[in-house]
């Protein structure tokens, strides 16, 4: 059997080489990344803490894609198993389509478990793309706020001019056309244009961050499950395709449709998914093997790009929690954190002075 992860191998890999280089740069001594401290844009406060976020980011693309691939996984068995118990039904109603209301809350929960697995694969997809994004936004040095950065900043558009399309934001936030630095940013937006061309078929960015979108944000469409007969001697086959058009409210979608094969995609669910993971993975591999020759570029011409300032994050209204303070006693007994080195020295390399590691 398959490891649920075997999709996204190439781009663990490439995760993986990509954060070695980085986390190497990182010098507790001045708190952030060496050769950031010759940038007089960045004090040492806002070097810390722009380090810190952006040596996070390539653990938080490994996180989001091993959570959408491990809720593919959980989503096909869980369709395996109803689909055990559909057939049951449709032998029950003697061919004619079953009751398909749930009429327990075993029933319920197995519902409502289907229902989870997309939506919580969708928003790991999406969120992968978005931290690759706040990643080229980091890595090529774009003027625009970090934390706030994601895909829909880097977006690559069908356009001929872009990234230099007039007027866009995009191009007001890279380098003037012609210097060194706008060199190797085009280059890195282009690697990034290209892989999202090749690794699927037309539009497949757009509509997985639409059904995203739609998941996260909007009204639920309606689940179709369609059965289709192959006979006496082998059993029926189950298929739960997803919206054509998920950017539409349903019943607008409906209304500009001839029939029902227009609504929906002609595949099952589970194909979708799968075809999504192995696109995004694939342009995460091919764009932080980009990632990773515009840093060493960077970091043997610090001049080339000089990373910008990015607005402080502002801490939100206060939150205490349900039960405030039934860890204090837990805390009080806190002597050591065991962690990963890597971790270890991201987290010295904040307070240098508040904190110290040694290796395992």
């Amino acid at each position: 059997m398959a490891e649920f992860n075997e999709p996204i191998q190439r781009a663990l890999d490439a995760i993986a080489a990509f954060e070695s280089a980085i986390n190497s740069d990182l010098d507790e001594t001045i708190s952030g990344i060496a050769w950031w401290a010759t940038y007089d844009e960045l004090n040492d406060h806002d070097r810390a803490w722009m380090s810190h976020y952006f040596i996070s980011l390539p653990r938080a693309i490994r996180i989001n894609l091993e959570d959408a691939a491990n809720h593919l996984d959980a989503y096909k068995e869980r369709a395996q198993t109803t689909d055990i118990q559909l057939r049951s039904k449709l032998i029950r109603s003697g061919g004619n389509a079953p009751d398909m209301r749930p009429h327990s809350a075993v029933d319920r929960r197995r519902d409502a478990a289907m229902q989870a697995e997309p939506a919580a694969f969708f928003r790991a997809i999406g969120s992968s793309l978005d931290t690759l994004g706040s990643t080229i936004v980091a890595v090529g040095a774009i003027d625009t706020d970090l934390v706030k950065a994601g895909w829909s900043d880097v977006r690559p558009r069908d356009v001929e001019l872009w990234p230099r399309v007039p007027k866009s934001k995009l191009g007001k936030q890279l380098m003037n056309v012609g210097t060194g630095g706008a060199i190797i940013q085009e280059e890195l937006l282009q690697v990034l244009r290209e892989a999202v061309r090749d690794a699927g078929p037309p539009h497949w960015s757009e509509w997985t961050m639409n059904m995203r979108n739609a998941l996260v944000h909007r009204a639920r469409w309606a689940n179709f499950v369609l059965h289709e007969n192959h006979g006496k001697h082998r059993p029926p086959s189950f298929y739960r395709p997803l919206p054509r058009n998920p950017q539409l409210p349903e019943g607008a979608a409906m209304r500009e449709i001839a029939g029902i094969p227009e609504l929906i995609l002609s595949e099952d669910a589970a194909i979708t998914m799968q075809g999504i993971l192995r696109s995004a993975a694939e342009v995460v591999s091919v764009v932080l093997e980009q990632c990773l020759k515009t840093w060493a570029i960077r970091r043997e011409q610090p001049d080339l790009l000089r990373q910008p300032n990015s607005a402080t994050p502002v801490p939100s209204a206060p939150f205490a929690g349900y039960a405030p303070g039934s860890t204090d006693r837990a805390f009080s007994q806190i002597k050591q954190m065991t962690m990963h080195p890597d971790d270890a020295k991201r987290l010295a390399a904040l307070r240098p002075h508040a904190y110290t590691h040694r290796d395992a």
